[in-house]
């Protein structure tokens, strides 16, 4: 064995002895999959997931395997999916099935629950599905994958979705939400996932209370989609898009209601012909401290693909998107404002 390798073997087995650090959860990584790790030490190392256990993994780096436990990674990136098994179906001249993603092109990830178990009765790995989103409400996510079929997981199955616009999609990223944002005193700061170094997913700031943002004011509705934006934009806001109400309202647990994953009708305002005083009920509040985001009125957001939209509403869930339909004024329909780097 080269001497630079050994000493690097020696190296890593010394930390994971100490247990240094706090590392990541062994639950985000695939076997098979390759990855580009920084470890505690400073160390880079980038190959493909060998095997793991509950503490520890075996990474292949070209040939030379390195274990180490899993409080010795700092960070991580997936570079590639395991390779896939499953041959292309065969063309005819009849039929042509619709495209998938090359290797070189964007992708999404999803990690899925295991639906089975193992001898001992636990769950097993959780499975990765690579391919392209396409298709995406509040009840489930559709994915095509490269054998060109789809899969759908509705999102009590679905542990986190990466979406990905390059080679590196998070490059740019980091540097937008890696800058201190100061949020002011009538918005919160919602911080996806908060604390992982140089892998922030989303930072932004967004309104307290429902458009006029005071607390016990009626919300503003009937306000075309238009006018919603100006009204932010001369606030020194924008519009929220889909995603960032999404996060402020079920936070990092992913809950289907600001309060928790099953509905309790008291806790928002649930009748959608009497709207109520911006916070009226104190058990309709996210993690982050957004208050009314579900009950109430709905509210105008930018959806992934830009078009008008609106979330929230009385007996809506934090991942509901409803069509804007053109824009229109609504009795029903007001806004919330955010502000970000």
């Amino acid at each position: 064995m080269d001497w630079r390798k050994a000493i690097k073997v020696l190296f890593c087995a010394a930390a994971c002895c100490s247990g240094a650090l706090a590392g990541v959860s062994l639950d985000d990584f695939t076997v098979g999959a390759t990855y580009h790790m920084t470890l505690a030490t400073g160390d880079e190392l980038e190959g493909v997931v060998d095997s793991k256990t509950d503490t520890s993994l075996v990474l292949d780096c070209k040939g030379s395997a390195y274990t180490f436990s899993a409080t010795l990674i700092a960070d991580y990136k997936l570079i590639a999916p395991p390779p896939q098994k499953e041959a292309p179906p065969k063309q005819t001249a009849q039929t042509s099935a619709p495209s998938a993603p090359a290797p070189d092109q964007p992708y999404d990830t999803l990690i899925v629950k295991n639906p089975e178990n193992d001898d001992y009765g636990r769950p097993k790995e959780n499975l990765m599905v690579v391919g392209n989103i396409v298709k995406e409400d509040n009840l489930r996510v559709t994915v095509r994958k490269s054998d060109h079929s789809e899969a759908s997981y509705t999102f009590d199955q679905v542990v986190r979705i990466q979406r990905h616009s390059s080679e590196n999609p998070e490059e740019d990223e980091i540097q937008r939400y890696a800058k201190a944002l100061f949020c002011p005193q009538d918005m919160v700061l919602v911080d996806i996932p908060p604390g992982k170094a140089n892998r922030p997913f989303l930072k932004v700031c967004i309104d307290r209370y429902e458009f006029p943002n005071k607390q016990g004011a009626m919300p503003t509705v009937n306000v075309p989609y238009d006018d919603a934006e100006k009204l932010c934009e001369n606030a020194g806001k924008r519009l929220c898009t889909s995603l960032e109400w999404q996060w402020a309202c079920s936070g990092r647990e992913a809950y289907a209601y600001p309060y928790g994953f099953s509905f309790e009708k008291e806790n928002c305002n649930s009748d959608s012909r009497t709207p109520e005083p911006s916070g009226a009920r104190n058990r309709c509040i996210s993690k982050f401290g957004a208050i009314d985001m579900t009950g109430n009125v709905f509210e105008w957001v930018k959806a992934v693909d830009g078009s008008k939209a609106a979330m929230g509403g009385p007996i809506s869930k934090c991942q509901a998107v409803s069509p804007g339909a053109g824009g229109g004024a609504k009795p029903s329909t007001g806004l919330r404002c955010c502000k970000s780097n």
